[in-house]
């Protein structure tokens, strides 16, 4: 939970309702099946042995049809910690072990940003083996979930959203590299940080690499 549970034989929580939303939409009949990890997922995909999943994770090195939507699950994540932890961005966390769900967003968030990642196969198999000195990284909505039970005591040290993320390495990849913007206008307009839209931020560099 939030996501996905099972109470009394029935599958409840945010991914069942978008699911039954579907069916109402489609008139298609959906049956689930439970995976313990992100991993299996993808191999069930991979083989046939599943029609659909929907993805919190990267799906870049599956060869199968991928339809973008509308964002179900929060992009959103935390920073736990009990001690106190200072840091401004994600990278803070390089001298630090991090306790993430392998294979999902979070868990290539860490790896993009050199992050050592202490990697658990689920939300539940992670709860149940954080202590004290546990750096712990969730999407928001699991914190919110647990934050008066499972994670009481454990306060928010960083938060911010992985779309956030990837936009600001977009933005320094390109600033720092001094890549070939169109004008002189763009390019002042960049390094001032006029492009505060994302939209904005992604058109440039869409429409240069067009012309490269």
């Amino acid at each position: 939970m939030p996501y996905e549970n099972n109470v009394d034989g029935s599958f409840v929580g945010v991914i069942s309702n978008y699911l039954k939303d579907f069916e109402t939409v489609t008139g298609a009949e959906i049956s689930t099946i439970k995976y313990n990890s992100i991993d299996e997922v993808k191999n069930a995909l991979v083989s046939g042995d599943i029609d659909f999943a929907l993805t919190n994770f990267s799906y870049d090195n599956i060869n199968l049809d991928k339809y973008l939507t509308l964002a179900f699950l929060n992009e959103d994540y935390v920073v736990l910690a009990k001690n106190n932890i200072n840091i401004n961005s994600i990278k803070g966390l390089r001298n630090n072990d991090v306790f993430v769900v392998g294979s999902s967003n979070l868990y290539n968030l860490c790896v993009n940003n050199k992050v050592s990642p202490v990697i658990f196969k689920n939300s539940d198999d992670l709860l149940r083996n954080i202590n004290d000195d546990s750096i712990i990284l969730l999407d928001k909505n699991t914190y919110l979930y647990y934050k008066d039970a499972k994670l009481s005591g454990y306060k928010i040290v960083y938060e911010n959203s992985v779309n956030n993320e990837k936009d600001q390495n977009l933005y320094n990849n390109y600033y720092n590299n001094d890549y070939n913007f169109d004008n002189d206008l763009a390019k002042s307009q960049m390094r001032n940080g006029f492009f505060d839209s994302k939209k904005n931020l992604r058109e440039i560099i869409y429409h240069n690499n067009l012309k490269s």
